[in-house]
């Protein structure tokens, strides 16, 4: 089998975070969490691009391959989601070149998600699964 990494940060100018493709993504999921140390339950991760695609890293089953929806050799950044209920109240990237546009960027994919988020099936619900 053939490892292939990515590489994920949150600010330009931190250390970056590498990640093993080769992973399921519930475990990219909670290596970033504790990595970044993303606290409670209140707050969801994902990840985007250099453009401000998001990858809906919360929403991809628990046993899928990232190789399936990340590529290898490609810079990842983090972004941290607050939520309230079942919606997304607000997004944090870090300090980035392009900040402004990016976030902009991402939430309008949030704002045009018809989909609720389900704190119960969260991923960094209180209940978390290892």
């Amino acid at each position: 089998m053939k490892m292939t990494f990515a590489v994920v940060q949150f600010n330009e100018d931190d250390p970056e975070v590498f990640i093993n493709l080769s992973c399921r993504s519930r475990s990219i999921y909670d290596y970033l969490i504790e990595a970044y140390n993303v606290p409670g339950d209140t707050k969801h991760i994902d990840l985007y691009d250099k453009t401000g695609k998001l990858i809906a890293l919360p929403s991809q089953p628990d046993q899928r391959c990232a190789t399936e929806y990340l590529q290898p050799a490609e810079k990842y950044y983090l972004v941290v989601l607050d939520v309230d209920g079942d919606q997304y109240v607000n997004s944090v990237i870090g300090n980035m070149k392009n900040g402004v546009e990016l976030l902009a960027a991402i939430n309008r994919q949030l704002s045009r998600s018809e989909k609720s988020v389900d704190i119960a099936k969260s991923r960094i619900s209180t209940k978390r699964r290892l």
